[in-house]
């Protein structure tokens, strides 16, 4: 992982999955300040993606929550995209029709204007799945740059997705972001799922930047760790 550790969340926390998120204040704060605090010459991630190791990671809790803070604590300009074309629910949190959305955008039938602001945050749903066999599944290279273009509106640009070992979608959108945070259910998802998955990201030549350890829970009394 080259620029953000494993961070972890809390298991009270992460199964409450709703706002306020100050639970998650600690763990976002170092997520976002090691992603800024890059080497000499590297740039700070425009484009990132999450995606866990199976349903039930918490991809979409961390990637929403994480899309708040950044808005709301940093100010910085986000777009938050649901890339999770088999299980899309940011429309239903955000009461926004589930079409047109990112699958419309990327097709080039619509404009970047069909996300929905809320201050510094912009919600896109993920649109029609049956527009995907003529961008992300047909293999060709317009979609990157309809993705580069949406970076001109926004400072960072936050991907919900599906998980890569079961969803070509993801396989295809994961090579033309910055970086890619992983999310591990602690004591559910397997070894085998997470090198699954990172041999995934490495064909599909993605940048692997961090990762998220949800759901974590200390069966040792807090004292003993300090």
């Amino acid at each position: 992982m080259d620029i953000v550790k494993m961070i972890n969340t809390p298991a009270e926390a992460a199964s409450r999955g709703s706002m306020p998120f100050v639970p998650f204040d600690t763990c976002f704060q170092q997520l976002a300040n090691q992603m800024m605090n890059c080497p000499d010459g590297q740039s700070p991630p425009c484009i990132l993606l999450f995606q866990g190791g199976g349903r039930g990671s918490g991809v979409s809790t961390i990637s929403r929550l994480f899309a708040h803070y950044l808005s709301e604590k940093v100010l910085m300009r986000v777009l938050l995209i649901d890339a999770d074309f088999d299980n899309p629910t940011l429309h239903k949190i955000h009461r926004m029709p589930p079409s047109p959305g990112f699958a419309d955008y990327l097709e080039g039938t619509r404009g970047p204007d069909i996300a929905q602001s809320i201050g510094n945050l912009s919600v896109m749903a993920a649109g029609d799945k049956s527009l995907l066999p003529r961008t992300l599944l047909s293999g060709r290279s317009d979609f990157k740059a309809r993705l580069r273009e949406l970076g001109k509106e926004y400072e960072m640009i936050i991907l919900d997705a599906a998980p890569i070992t079961t969803c070509p979608e993801t396989f295809s959108l994961a090579s033309c972001t910055d970086g890619v945070i992983f999310v591990a259910k602690s004591e559910k998802t397997r070894k085998a799922v997470v090198h699954a998955t990172m041999n995934q990201l490495h064909l599909a030549r993605a940048k692997v930047v961090g990762g998220v350890l949800n759901f974590r829970r200390f069966h040792i009394p807090t004292w003993l760790y300090h």
